[in-house]
């Protein structure tokens, strides 16, 4: 791929399309490898092959697509960001509660043990229980500003999940427009951790609608909570349909010579 590019050099006359894909392999290159195929001066000088208005034209449109992947996996590293901040806090809320709720069982047991006339017995109930209802995220969203919090975190995970997922996708998409596999090896979010910890979460979810500790009335309303903030997160949800992609799929070459690669992103990922 590296010579077929350098052969360029020796061309009397070049095409938009020829240099608007060797602008793009030469810059993920030197992402991957930190070295660069051709240097400033010589994309220069293959620049200067070109005359022709049309060709002129096509290869702005490759470096415009280069500029805007560029921005938007920005964007989609901000998303990724806010997505973990969100999973943090939603998973150390859960484990705390499943932390509380396991304790609050137990401490049933403990005190059905002890003869009630014990010595400090309804003290150490009473101090003991307060303690591990404050670990609780049933206590927690009791308060409003606590509630949003929570909501507000789950809200980053419901936004950042479809968004990036769209968005390896569309990156997927022109990659294989353009024939060059290096634009997904460059652009595209890392998942593995995402899906692992989604896992992780449905898992937790799970145990604690197991292990809920009151009256059937109080079980009840602690289930209204847990449906309400932690649903189980079903990852194939937020993915992409195969109408969107179908649909991007289609303006995908238009979408570049119009300057405007965004709209197939839109296509994937229709923010309401």
């Amino acid at each position: 791929m590296n010579h077929k590019i350098r052969k360029l050099l020796d061309k009397k006359k070049i095409t938009g399309e020829e240099l608007g894909k060797a602008y793009i392999i030469n810059r993920t290159q030197e992402a991957i490898n930190g070295e660069l195929i051709l240097t400033d001066e010589e994309l220069k000088i293959l620049w200067d092959k070109i005359i022709d208005s049309l060709e002129i034209n096509k290869l702005k449109a490759y470096t415009h697509f280069y500029s805007w992947l560029e921005r938007a996996h920005l964007v989609a590293k901000g998303h990724y960001n806010n997505f973990y901040v969100g999973l943090s806090i939603l998973y150390h809320k859960l484990d705390s509660t499943v932390q509380s709720e396991q304790g609050l069982n137990n401490l049933k047991k403990i005190i059905e043990d002890l003869s009630q006339e014990s010595n400090n017995y309804h003290q150490f109930y009473t101090f003991t229980k307060n303690i591990l209802l404050s670990m609780s995220v049933f206590t927690f969203v009791k308060d409003k500003d606590g509630l949003d919090y929570v909501l507000e975190a789950r809200k980053s995970i419901i936004r950042g999940l479809p968004s990036i997922l769209s968005y390896n996708k569309v990156v997927d998409l022109f990659a294989d427009f353009f024939k060059i596999p290096e634009i997904s090896q460059v652009f595209k979010i890392e998942t593995e951790r995402m899906f692992q910890g989604i896992g992780m979460l449905n898992d937790k979810i799970v145990l604690l609608r197991d292990i809920l500790y009151g009256t059937k009335e109080e079980i009840t309303q602690k289930l209204k909570v847990v449906d309400d903030i932690y649903s189980i997160v079903n990852i194939k949800d937020f993915e992409p349909t195969e109408d969107a992609i179908k649909k991007a799929l289609k303006s995908i070459k238009n979408s570049i010579f119009s300057y405007n690669p965004y709209e197939v992103m839109k296509i994937l990922y229709p923010q309401k």
